[in-house]
């Protein structure tokens, strides 16, 4: 990244135009193949098999592994490694760990090699990512440490659900499966390596940041991320004043705050109407099924990244959304309820190809009484309750 402040924006613009004119028109023009794949034999197994064809479709995915999921699997591979070499997995014990020991330090730096652009919020350009806070990692890795190391047969997998399937099934089966191997991967891998591209731009934006802050322009060097570029130019150009940048982005980061406490609708149709589904109490809950299986363990409400140290291994979890950066504690849940999501949603591709049983239910997080033992049905789209 460059220091000098007119390179430094033109190096901006210019990793933008690659970024949002040639590489995501092609990555967004793929990610849709893989799931309108599923999406078309789970309809012709459904019309043959009912509910049993969805499900049997939707197993096709377990053991179809992304970098999404790679990046889970190396954070599982890392608790394990941590927990052979700790008798207590904790924060201080981890970064003791990784000054002192030599294999760790070299699993943690080929993670952030391969990963450290990744995190929480990802798409968001100020979001903190896995590089710049290991801490992130150390508390997801702490999570895990009672978690066993993953691992599937996928040949396995195709061969029950082949044997489970009539032959015209089988068919359409030997079919479809080739195709979602190649194509179901497109979502993750495609975003994961925007993002890589992407970090070239917050790279550069966070060295903007460190200069304007030696210039009195702004308090820290992530104040950038309320700027924008014609700001930038502003400043440049001297056309905008210390005052006026400092005014500007305490209005943005009141606005900002005030953004992350609204409560989202369901729905906003081009006239601003906006609906919200009205959520009912009940012994039986019933959702969209994300993924196959089913499994009995104790619900734990996760309201925010920041409590992910709450859950335990193999308690369900259950939480408004999960982004790509939550995906790592799937190896940890034996289950997943989300809020918000769908089937073509990065938690529901991730819940299949790692074969844990998940759901998308409105309302989930409030009918949900943490802690309590639940009965989590992804073939038939219900959870019952206690």
């Amino acid at each position: 990244p460059s220091k000098d402040l007119a390179v430094a924006i033109n190096k901006v613009k210019l990793w933008m135009r690659f970024v949002l004119r040639r590489f995501a028109r092609r990555y967004f023009g793929g990610i849709f193949l893989g799931s309108f794949y599923l999406a078309l034999l789970s309809g012709l197994l459904s019309i043959r098999m009912g509910k049993k064809g969805e499900t049997l479709a939707r197993k096709t995915i377990i053991g179809i592994i992304d970098k999404t999921g790679e990046m889970a699997i190396s954070i599982n591979r890392l608790a394990s490694l941590a927990r052979s070499k700790l008798k207590i997995v904790n924060l201080s014990n981890l970064k003791r760990l990784y000054r002192r020991d030599v294999e760790f330090k070299a699993s943690i730096d080929k993670f952030m090699d391969d990963f450290g652009h990744r995190g929480p919020a990802e798409f968001d350009v100020a979001s903190i990512n896995w590089r710049e806070d290991h801490d992130l990692i150390y508390r997801i890795i702490a999570t895990a440490r009672d978690s066993k190391e993953y691992s599937v047969d996928r040949a396995g997998v195709v061969r029950n659900v082949l044997a489970s399937a009539r032959p015209f099934e089988r068919f359409m089966l030997k079919t479809f499966v080739p195709r979602l191997e190649v194509l179901i991967p497109l979502r993750e891998n495609g975003k994961h390596f925007y993002l890589k591209a992407t970090a070239k731009t917050k790279d550069q934006l966070l060295v903007i940041g460190e200069r304007l802050v030696k210039r009195g322009y702004i308090e820290g060097p992530r104040d950038v991320f309320f700027l924008t570029l014609r700001d930038l130019e502003g400043i440049r150009n001297a056309g905008h004043t210390k005052k006026k940048v400092v005014e500007s982005i305490s209005q943005r980061k009141k606005q900002w705050y005030e953004y992350r406490r609204a409560e989202v609708p369901d729905i906003i149709y081009e006239s601003g109407e906006r609906i919200t589904a009205k959520v009912q109490e009940s012994n039986v809950l019933c959702g969209e099924p994300l993924s196959s299986g089913k499994v009995k363990a104790k619900a734990r409400i996760i309201a925010d990244f920041s409590q992910i140290h709450r859950l335990k291994q193999g308690e369900i979890l259950i939480t408004h959304h999960a982004d790509p950066g939550w995906t790592p504690l799937f190896t940890i849940a034996s289950g997943l309820i989300i809020e918000v999501g769908g089937v073509i949603c990065h938690a529901a591709m991730v819940a299949r190809e790692l074969g844990i049983p998940a759901l998308s239910i409105t309302g989930a997080t409030s009918l949900i009484r943490n802690g309590s033992i639940i009965e989590l049905d992804a073939d038939m789209g219900q959870v019952v309750l206690p």
